[in-house]
């Protein structure tokens, strides 16, 4: 009776040792492929402004870590006198123009033909504020950390929307922000970026860009739900829906946003 209660025992826990290292396939259900528009059109102060890039990507599956471009679209965007900028495709999913004319305070309609669907968005292109001042201390952040500080100036009499951008170059990290003028309304703003890793001679580029009150308000979505992840330039990792619509066919709805901005820009070397 021993024996059989061993052999038992000995085949139950056989029993279990094969199930625990069954190998499992978990058919995970494949969203619906859409496109991707990253149409930031960015003036910087001093400059033309006439080279652009749009780029045209889609949503990949969940196992699928390449990036999948949106190639042979038609791509444009038409000002509010009719004038209209072609992008051409210079590499796949990359749409360029060199003769782009920015104008404040018109309106431009971004027009994407894509699988015979048509993609629409509309913007003004937002002015922004001088940087005034780059500092450097450890007073202002949140630790004893070196940091490096941006100033500049709100306009008044005016409701003004910002995104900021502090980028270590040698170490690819970043501060972002959007934000509204509620809080220094035609006063002197001020912004840091702060790290342990701040060595003498490193490179830090400052940006100020002038939005709409709408992109602010999808910026601070996109920061509070992924927070400071990716890059300072790559699409958020979340499906956020912008301002861009399928006027073909609504139900499949784009990702990504058309956004117009002058911005400011300034390089600190840290000392």
């Amino acid at each position: 009776m021993n024996h059989i209660k061993t052999f038992l025992l000995i085949t139950l826990l056989s029993l279990i040792v094969i199930s625990c290292t069954e190998v499992v396939d978990i058919d995970l259900e494949t969203a619906q492929e859409r496109l991707v528009i990253e149409a930031s059109i960015n003036w910087e102060k001093g400059t033309l402004g006439n080279e652009q890039v749009i780029k045209l990507t889609k949503t990949a599956s969940f196992y699928d870590n390449e990036v999948v471009y949106a190639t042979g679209a038609s791509v444009s965007i038409v000002d509010a006198n009719n004038v209209t900028y072609t992008f051409d495709e210079t590499s796949d999913g990359i749409y360029t123009t060199s003769l782009f004319n920015p104008e404040f305070a018109l309106d431009y309609t971004l027009n994407i033909t894509y699988n015979d669907e048509v993609f629409t968005a509309t913007e003004q292109l937002i002015s922004t504020s001088t940087i005034d001042l780059l500092a450097q201390s450890t007073e202002l952040g949140f630790s004893d950390d070196p940091e490096i500080t941006m100033f500049f100036t709100d306009p008044e009499e005016t409701d003004n929307y910002y995104k900021t951008l502090m980028i270590h170059k040698r170490t690819e990290d970043f501060e972002q922000f959007y934000f509204n003028d509620q809080y220094w309304e035609g006063n002197q703003a001020m912004f840091w970026f702060e790290s342990e890793d701040l060595e003498v001679g490193d490179e830090i580029d400052c940006y100020v860009f002038g939005i709409s009150q709408r992109y602010q308000k999808y910026g601070e979505k996109v920061f509070t739900l992924a927070g400071n992840r990716g890059g300072p330039f790559t699409t958020p990792p979340i499906n956020i829906k912008g301002n861009c619509v399928n006027s073909t066919k609504s139900e499949n709805y784009p990702y990504g946003y058309f956004t117009m901005s002058e911005f400011s820009k300034e390089t600190y070397i840290f000392e």
